[in-house]
């Protein structure tokens, strides 16, 4: 009878660490070479963070953006309180604890996912044969476990998907512990990381009702677990109510959030343009309530300095500017974005556990009790095919799918079956070893040369966005002061750095400098009209730029639409 927890072998614990301790460094490395990287999700997940802080929670509530991401990079920014150079190193800090945290969730996944398998190989012994060694799926957990979180999600992109991954390893192993332990306290765990979970994302509320099952159908006795499921169910709602009602309130309807109903008509349906500024241009689209203003036809200037917050209205609320959208069924649309889907599913790791699993099923001859096995371990294979499948028909990027694939491919190893067979007596160390070294170094490969680029720009950190901010700051704007660019601001990070809110913006910015001079004045009059104090653009052409700074050795350059303060 096997113990619990399962304790390895003084060298496999030091495998463990070993690999522990290069999954932190490695971590480490890419976190601070990337510290001044920033996204435009991080701009608003800041915003919203910075809406918090202050208390003024009618802003902070987003029926785009989940709230457990800013909550964490505002608990970050009050205790470091850093300055503006200092902010986005904090916030790749805060990726970084949490990778940390991922890392701990994983590691406590991985102990139940080799205890379920020692339990299972154990009991049947009728069936003899051989068992994936500790060292293989040490090597193999570990070496996924680095390359899916530091290639596809990365510390450097700021948004939740490391909170999500970590929450989707924590209800994993819950539910491989609930398999022997059916207690109280494992089912109201599970409530409260999937509670998390749809506070982290809102594509995790459905998910969580798939994961609440498995737990359910874990145990044998179902009378025995029932009010226990239930107590999940209870935790579940406790956690993810507040919020839910808050939001529901604020929209007028019953909702848990709009990203999936935005994401489908941008993506599927094809309104445009995509991601901002609306205008209902398409009939079938639907009428936008409230869209930006459009203040100038040629060039196209649009104005936003009123009612939503945030440094980006557009982006802070892309709910709010999109209210009236009417997503629809485009057979053609969808049918490409499947293709996409599939075609990045097929990108190598994907294949390479396909690839390896038939290998081992040939070699093994155990195909009836592999392919038995396989079906038994429906309690991860299916939450993790419900996570890739409800990504699949929409928008299916590398960071949003770690996770349900290393429980995926935990769950078809986990029935590997190889014969027990003299015949392979001489050769099974040899060739298990060869298989597991050949995965690793495929993965390690891939690893290393994301690991270069960041080792390239360890020491070389260029900060523009604050050379920017601080530049504007000179010239006598503070924060709260409104701002407009020539371009979306999509990608201007600096607005953050130096509190402004932008107002209005020039989309295009070749049909702003083609016009002739006379043109222009217009548009900066129009512009200065809405409050804002400057024109920013990046990479002006050679064109007579009369009234233009360049911003110190930057690729922006700033134009005074008011005098200075």
């Amino acid at each position: 009878m096997l113990r619990r927890p399962y304790s390895l072998s003084k060298k496999r614990n030091l495998l463990q660490i070993l690999f522990i301790l290069l999954a932190v460094f490695l971590g480490a490395i890419q976190a601070w070479a990337n510290r001044f990287k920033m996204n435009p999700d991080g701009i608003s997940y800041l915003d919203i963070a910075d809406a918090y802080w202050r208390g003024e929670w009618r802003e902070a509530v987003n029926a785009y953006w989940s709230p457990l991401y800013s909550w964490l990079l505002s608990l970050a920014l009050f205790v470091f309180r850093p300055s503006a150079y200092w902010e986005f190193p904090v916030v790749h800090l805060t990726n970084f604890l949490i990778y940390l945290v991922a890392l701990a969730c994983f590691t406590f996944f991985f102990q139940e996912l080799r205890f379920y398998y020692r339990t299972k190989t154990h009991q049947d012994s009728f069936n003899p044969s051989f068992k994936i060694p500790e060292w293989a799926w040490l090597v193999c957990g570990y070496t996924l476990f680095i390359w899916s979180s530091l290639v596809w999600i990365t510390t450097f992109l700021v948004t939740p998907d490391l909170c999500v991954a970590a929450l989707v390893y924590l209800a994993a192993g819950l539910i491989l512990q609930i398999q022997t332990k059916p207690g109280w306290l494992n089912f109201a765990g599970l409530g409260l990381v999937l509670g998390l979970g749809y506070l982290a994302k809102a594509v995790m509320f459905p998910l969580a009702f798939v994961f609440l099952a498995a737990g359910l159908c874990s145990s044998r006795n179902l009378r025995q677990v029932l009010p226990r499921f239930l107590v999940a169910l209870l935790v579940f709602a406790t956690v993810v109510s507040p919020f839910a009602i808050a939001l529901s309130l604020e929209k007028g309807q019953p909702t848990f959030g709009d990203s999936g109903k935005l994401n489908y008509a941008w993506l599927i349906s094809g309104v445009r343009p995509y991601p901002v500024h609306w205008q209902g241009e398409q009939p079938w689209s639907g009428v936008p309530e409230h869209p930006t203003r459009k203040i100038l036809d040629n060039p196209v200037v649009f104005e936003f300095a009123t009612p939503v917050a945030g440094t980006y209205p557009p982006w802070y609320d892309p709910a709010y500017w999109h209210a009236g959208i009417r997503p629809r069924f485009n057979l053609l649309g969808q049918i490409k974005v499947l293709g996409r889907s599939l075609l990045f599913a097929c990108y190598p790791l994907l294949p390479s556990l396909g690839l390896g699993y038939l290998v081992l099923l040939r070699t093994g001859r155990r195909f009836s009790l592999s392919l038995r096995d396989l079906l038994n371990n429906w309690r991860l294979l299916v939450p993790a095919i419900a996570g890739l499948g409800i990504y699949l028909p929409v928008l299916l990027q590398p960071r949003y799918i770690p996770a349900f694939v290393l429980l995926l491919g935990a769950g078809i190893f986990a029935s590997v079956r190889i014969a027990d067979s003299p015949v392979f007596q001489p050769t099974k160390k040899r060739w298990r070893a060869g298989i597991a070294i050949a995965l690793s170094l495929v993965i390690i490969a891939t690893s290393a040369w994301q690991g270069s680029e960041d080792f390239t720009n360890l020491l070389k950190g260029k900060h523009t966005e604050w050379q920017v901010a601080s530049h504007l700051q000179r010239l006598g704007l503070r924060p709260g002061d409104k701002v407009a660019s020539v371009g979306t601001s999509f990608r201007f990070f600096w607005t953050q750095l130096g509190r402004f809110k932008v107002v209005a913006e020039i989309p295009d910015p070749e049909s702003f400098w083609r016009v002739d001079a006379t043109t222009r004045s217009e548009v900066f009059k129009a512009i200065g009209e809405t409050g804002a104090k400057v024109l920013v653009a990046k990479q002006i052409p050679q064109l007579p730029t009369r009234g233009w700074q360049r911003i110190g050795s930057t690729d922006y350059s700033v134009y005074l639409l008011s005098p200075r303060q």
